[in-house]
């Protein structure tokens, strides 16, 4: 049995305009909030805020992006029904971003805002931390 990927539950570029109406109005009806961990993540790519985040997926086309998975949270919001969209996306010739985001009460949450941990566009084993470790191994 093959299993099948879900398709996204939101429209990835409502929440691009979503985050467009933010930055030309900051009294848009439609908020988008970035949770701390996402906003953490994104220092790796010089952003670090939430302002930050939300002006650059304002300001991006995403000619390269990626529909990952599809998910029920889990967590603190485990059974709420809440679904959560992923998506790897390219932001230069050698380098892709994880992106998560879901929806809650007419609201956008940015969840995740890193690089890829698994998957096609993670980094080789050779970039992690624990590349030390596995050159002791081998030695």
């Amino acid at each position: 049995m093959v299993a099948r990927l879900r398709p996204p539950h939101y429209k990835f570029f409502d929440l691009v305009k979503a985050c467009r109406a933010l930055v030309k109005n900051k009294a848009a009806p439609v908020k988008v909030f970035v949770t701390r961990k996402a906003v953490e993540n994104s220092e790796k790519f010089g952003l670090g805020s939430q302002s930050a985040i939300i002006n650059f997926v304002s300001n991006n086309f995403f000619p390269e992006f990626e529909h990952t998975s599809t998910n029920e949270l889990d967590g603190d919001h485990a059974d709420s029904g809440i679904m959560n969209d992923a998506y790897y996306f390219k932001i230069n010739p050698s380098q892709y971003i994880y992106f998560a985001f879901y929806k809650k009460n007419g609201n956008w949450m940015i969840k995740s805002f890193h690089p890829p941990t698994k998957g096609p566009y993670a980094p080789p084993l050779s970039y992690t931390p624990f590349a030390a470790m596995l050159k002791e191994i081998q030695q």
